[in-house]
């Protein structure tokens, strides 16, 4: 089941601004942003996309490796 997040909490998510955040979505470079299980995806214009996991207590994982991905001190799957 998806979970529909706000714009604050995707913000949050990517570390930027909700201003950042709009003014990217109005230049098309971000199309949308979706929860899914044990993280976040985000999909741009052009169909690119950034997976970010998060433990249960909602902090977001860093420098670690999940499922066989090793995870980036900025959160991102590599």
């Amino acid at each position: 089941m998806e979970k529909l997040i706000t714009r604050k909490e995707a913000a949050k998510i990517l570390g930027i601004s909700i201003a950042t955040l709009d003014a990217a979505r109005n230049n098309g470079l971000i199309a949308y942003v979706q929860y899914v299980q044990n993280g976040c995806v985000y999909f741009t214009a052009a169909g690119l996309q950034e997976w970010y996991y998060f433990y249960a207590d909602g902090s977001m994982s860093v420098n670690t490796t999940i499922d066989g991905y090793t995870i980036g001190s900025d959160g991102a799957r590599k």
